[in-house]
């Protein structure tokens, strides 16, 4: 039946339904006769009457008419109920009823301006140019890409993925998941949900758990081949990202193949799937090259990996060889060089420190490797101070993995640094692979927070390098690995094939800082540490104690230094617990920045965004990175058409659609693992008992040394005891290659010179 929108009941005006679910009241413009649908409870024809009806993400335009059809059924709290099965816009294709679409608000960051130019420019094929030509946008006068491909992701929500949306949303799949299925498989997406979900699963569109639940809604069969190779898959996923079987250790780049077939079958959970049935599949997988199975050169036990992470970890280490054989030696005597530039700067170097600058630059791929206070900036600013004295033309690049470790390199050389992803000028795919990475066209290379390269990043990183460039890689060994993939820095000081300069000596404010002195203690997994004004520890009683005085000492901090300068940490996002990083933003969040009628709000994925706002990019895109922090400084535009302008620095303000926060947190708090890269004069650290798995000491060591100036430890002092006695074991080492891949392939290539 034909019908409008009176209301919209559920969710409140607002509000966000966290599922797509709402209640509307349609007006309906139907007679019975023309549609039996258009029939109340009693019989009468509800021609020119209101009724509720319910469903997913139904519309709340109340310009444009809708054809409706479902069926009725009862509610215990609104009634008889239109239970809406399908919903299409009744456009009428001419000026009234194209532009009177066009403004409704069913599409998002469309308003009357841009509708009028966009009409004008193509008239009644206006409807027809999005559905088969949306590029064709860009030709509007206003409209660039970023622009148009909002508009388009909006549009295509409500018009070809509306079968998608309705299968998906049942499932608690946000509409904008449902869109990418429908922009990848076209008119094929709603059959392939209802009859091939898990094919879903291999570019990442559903994860297994969903697509499980969509093949029992449809009665797939549970010992299918295809079930079977996206669980077998999901598990090799989970091995690198973490997951519910791999519970205790992630970041693995491949698992041994009996564990492997094990924890698929305890996933497919149904005896109709054998040990046999799974290794049928493993090995179709394998002539597929979806997966890669191999021995361990030296134990011989069968390792399994997803095939492009196999890639990823040959072509790295294939690169990494090639860096150090082909490069050439300088042209100057380093030592006296060092010494010349000690008498200019006033200042002499420790032997370490001496020792780091000669391997810099006398060797083609090196790593120096030293905690907080030990003089790795002092000794950039040696190596590439010399280099550039010697080769005057020379072109040096100084670069991080994150935008904030960038700009620390900046504030401490003063050259210019940055991230790798711009260096590259990187997009990864949806598979999180990155494609057509640029030459890196330098003499010299600089990388700092080594530690957070993953396996993805590192073989596009090396494989980019030109013959003959020199690389210095700065770390700390003793931190995190990086959130990716692999333990890139640690295998490659494990490989021994690079050489490899250990700063372990602290000199920062001549050893008298706390944060240095404990974090060296630390790493000699001594417990018995020193507190005093810099590095403090306030007992908590529980959960709920320990956020209260988080809070407090935040407020304190913000006071004493800024909030640029102070960030709270946690080992854990989930807001299960009050000192969850999501518990604490929502805590902090309006104690530091109050709604008030003068500040703009955005509702965007559940949260609302108010200006003034402090953010944290959670995925890198274009300029911004993975973990960069920004604050919002203005929303404009109304609810069909809302923008927040984020400023996170050194000239980077970006505009964000609605549709683009769902990369967008809260920054007042973030986990451990985020932290990575940055440094703040004040860090106020949770640590508790109820950590468990997730209390190791280079967690509690990451956690002190993002602190400058003091670290207030708040939890239960025997939590912080067990990280630091808690080394990484064998068994929690990430499983990978790398090390004795670069062994191998450095002793074939010597054999064959």
């Amino acid at each position: 039946m034909l019908c409008t929108v009176e209301r919209v009941i559920y969710p409140k005006a607002g509000q966000e339904s966290s599922n797509g679910f709402s209640i509307v009241s349609f007006v309906c413009n139907t007679h019975k006769k023309d549609d039996p649908l258009a029939i109340d409870r009693n019989g009468e024809d509800l021609y020119g009457k209101a009724f509720k009806a319910k469903g997913y993400y139904l519309p709340t335009a109340r310009a444009i008419q809708f054809e409706v059809h479902g069926h009725w059924n009862s509610h215990p709290q609104y009634g008889n109920t239109l239970e809406v099965e399908e919903i299409k816009e009744n456009v009428t294709e001419n000026e009234t009823g194209i532009m009177t679409y066009l403004t409704s608000g069913l599409i998002k960051g469309l308003g009357f301006k841009t509708a009028r130019a966009i009409y004008k420019k193509f008239g009644n094929d206006t409807l027809k140019i999005l559905d088969s030509n949306p590029e064709r946008l860009m030709e509007v006068s206003g409209i660039k890409r970023k622009k148009m491909e909002q508009i388009i992701t909006s549009y295509t929500a409500y018009r070809g993925a509306k079968d998608v949306v309705s299968i998906l949303a049942p499932l608690g799949i946000p509409s904008n998941r449902a869109v990418k299925i429908y922009n990848k498989y076209l008119d094929k997406a709603a059959e392939i949900c209802q009859t091939h979900p898990f094919r879903l699963c291999f570019s990442k569109l559903l994860s297994f758990g969903i697509a499980d639940n969509l093949s029992k809604a449809y009665k797939l069969s549970d010992a299918s081949e295809e079930r079977c190779m996206a669980a077998m898959y999901n598990i090799l996923i989970q091995a690198e990202t973490g997951g519910t079987s791999f519970r205790k250790t992630s970041g693995h780049l491949c698992i041994p193949y009996k564990e492997w077939m094990e924890k698929s079958k305890i996933l497919l959970d149904t005896v109709e799937v054998s040990y046999d049935l799974l290794q049928k599949v493993a090995a179709n997988m394998a002539n597929k090259k979806i997966v890669k199975i191999s021995p361990h050169p030296e134990t011989k036990e069968v390792y399994v990996y997803r095939y492009v992470t196999a890639l990823a970890e040959y072509e790295a280490a294939d690169a990494i060889v090639s860096l150090i054989t082909k490069a050439k030696d300088p042209a100057f005597d380093v030592e006296d060089e060092i010494r010349l530039m000690e008498l200019d700067v006033n200042f002499k170097l420790a032997p370490e420190q001496r020792n780091a600058v000669i391997t810099g630059l006398k060797n083609h791929l090196s790593v120096i490797t030293g905690g907080p206070g030990t003089g790795k900036t002092t000794i950039i600013n040696f190596i590439q101070t010399i280099y550039k004295k010697n080769n005057p033309d020379a072109k040096i690049l100084l670069c991080a993995p994150t935008g904030r470790a960038a700009r620390r390199m900046f504030e401490s050389t003063g050259q210019k640094a940055f991230t790798i992803h711009k260096a590259l000028n990187l997009q990864a795919n949806e598979e999180g692979i990155y494609e057509d990475a640029e030459l890196l066209e330098y003499d010299l290379i600089i990388v700092d927070e080594i530690s957070m390269l993953d396996m993805f990043l590192a073989r596009t990183f090396f494989k980019s390098i030109k013959e003959g460039t020199q690389v210095v890689l700065i770390g700390d060994s003793n931190q995190l690995p990086s959130v990716g993939p692999g333990a890139v820095l640690a295998e490659i000081i494990a490989s021994e094939v690079v050489k490899v300069a250990k700063l372990t000596r602290v000199y920062r404010q001549q050893s008298e800082s706390l944060i240095a002195l404990n974090s060296l203690l630390m790493c000699k997994g001594k417990y018995t540490l020193d507190y005093g004004d810099d590095f403090v520890f306030i007992p908590a009683k529980d959960w709920e104690d320990a956020a209260k005085l988080m809070k407090k000492e935040y407020m304190n901090a913000v006071e004493e230094v800024g909030i640029d300068d102070v960030s709270m940490l946690s080992p854990f996002r989930s807001n299960k617990t009050a000192t969850g990083v999501d518990s604490l933003n929502l805590e902090i969040k309006d104690i530091i920045n109050p709604p008030t009628p003068s500040k703009k709000e955005m509702v965007a994925f559940g949260k609302i965004f108010r200006e003034g706002d402090k953010v944290m990019q959670t995925k890198t895109t274009d300029d911004i990175s993975n973990g960069d922090i920004g604050y919002i400084t203005k929303i404009i535009g109304s609810d069909g058409e809302q923008i927040a302008i984020i400023d996170f620095g050194d000239e980077r303000v970006v505009e964000y659609y609605q549709s683009d926060m769902e990369t967008i947190d809260w920054a007042y708090a973030t986990t451990v693992h985020k932290s990575q890269g940055s440094e703040y004069k004040i860090v106020i650290f949770n640590i508790m008992e109820g950590h468990s798995i997730m209390l190791k000491r280079n967690l509690a060591y990451t956690a002190v040394t993002r602190a400058k100036s003091k670290v207030i430890i708040i939890g239960n002092k025997s939590a912080l005891v067990q990280a630091i006695k808690t080394g990484i074991e064998d068994e929690d080492k990430r499983n990978t290659m790398l090390a004795i891949r670069l062994k191998m392939m450095k002793e074939k290539r010597e054999l064959t010179a």
